[in-house]
């Protein structure tokens, strides 16, 4: 292989385009849950103008009162069934992207690739079974629709129990009915941050499993991957212990956590191994996570890390291999996360016994 500065820039292009296409179908979502709850606003200040009215002694309803409320009950119903169709058009939304993704991500694989090439040697290049392709399409929708299905209830639960929580005993009614409203509005957009999330986090893994399908049709050109994390004062401990690390062309990944950024570099094999006669360049040099961790401001670093993950790093009381921990999920896939801290951290003194 020869990585060269056409590869980082390729990649680097890879990167702007993908974030393109996943930034406007969140951002469509957010506008869609935006305009939800603006219907949804004047009905709930009623209900808890109301709620406040019938509350004795300038005390707040008990939770009773607040369950058997029709007003509530039927403000509750209106705002689950926003959010039951908000998941139904998220999951058109981002569905419709999948194709796309799919089929750039091998087309991505395959320009990576060629900058690690000698100029004017030409090689073959396997195309992906379409099957295969819509498989990943099928699953992602699969996983997509049965990940936002329960988000309805969920917030709906959430907003019923702000209601039944009531407001501290002083407020002036106009206050706490104001603070009751930010609360519940609150609630019904957790289920916006966790329909983004979970839109972001699916659209990304079709990216990743179509580029490991490309990879694995083409692994007699490609000896692996290189695992690259969007370096910035954004990406986490794990992430960052994680870039550079190499894999083979048929392991999944990068498994981050959800909304990871971080990309795959797939890696040709030698050209001596593919039979070219001529004299390979080094590959362009590029820092490891912890070489460019190290050159950051310790602002930075500490808005990373946070002063005591930081604090044990700079004391040599956590080794760089613990900043990331893989966990396996049941009803999701396996995924690199940030570790705690505790009392299991491996000192330097274990280390060198």
């Amino acid at each position: 292989m020869a990585v060269t500065d056409r590869t980082l820039q390729a990649l680097r292009e890879l990167r702007i385009e993908l974030d393109s296409t996943v930034d406007a179908a969140t951002r469509d979502l957010a506008a869609n849950w935006s305009r939800a709850w603006d219907e949804l606003a004047d009905e709930f200040a009623a209900v808890i103008d109301a709620l406040i009215a019938a509350g004795a002694d300038g005390d707040w309803p008990t939770r009773r009162q607040v369950t058997r409320a029709r007003r509530v009950a039927a403000a509750l119903q209106h705002a689950s069934d926003a959010i039951s169709d908000l998941t139904q058009a998220a999951g058109v939304t981002v569905t419709e992207a999948l194709p796309m993704l799919t089929g750039a991500a091998e087309e991505w694989v395959e320009t990576i690739a060629r900058t690690q090439l000698p100029a004017g040697v030409t090689v073959s290049w396997d195309r992906v079974d379409r099957a295969a392709l819509d498989a990943i399409v099928r699953r992602s929708t699969e996983q997509i629709t049965s990940r936002l299905l329960p988000l309805s209830d969920e917030a709906a639960g959430a907003m019923r129990s702000s209601l039944i929580r009531g407001v501290a005993v002083g407020d002036n009614p106009r206050t706490a009915a104001r603070r009751m409203l930010q609360r519940v509005e609150g609630d019904f957009n957790g289920g916006r941050r966790r329909a983004e999330t979970i839109a972001r986090t699916e659209m990304l893994d079709a990216h990743r499993e179509s580029a490991r399908q490309a990879r694995m049709a083409n692994s007699d050109l490609l000896a692996g991957w290189t695992w690259q994390a969007t370096l910035d004062a954004r990406t986490c401990p794990a992430c960052i212990s994680r870039h550079g690390t190499e894999h083979p062309a048929g392991t999944p990944g990068p498994e981050g956590h959800p909304q990871c950024r971080c990309t795959s570099l797939p890696v040709t094999k030698s050209w001596r191994d593919l039979g070219i006669a001529l004299d390979e360049p080094d590959d362009v040099e590029q820092p490891t996570g912890r070489e460019w961790f190290d050159a950051q401001p310790e602002a930075v670093q500490r808005q990373i890390m946070g002063p005591e993950r930081l604090r044990r790093l700079q004391a040599g009381d956590l080794a760089w291999s613990d900043l990331a921990v893989r966990r396996t999920n049941a009803d999701w896939r396996p995924s690199w996360q940030v570790a705690p801290l505790g009392p299991g951290t491996t000192t330097r003194r274990q280390r060198a016994a």
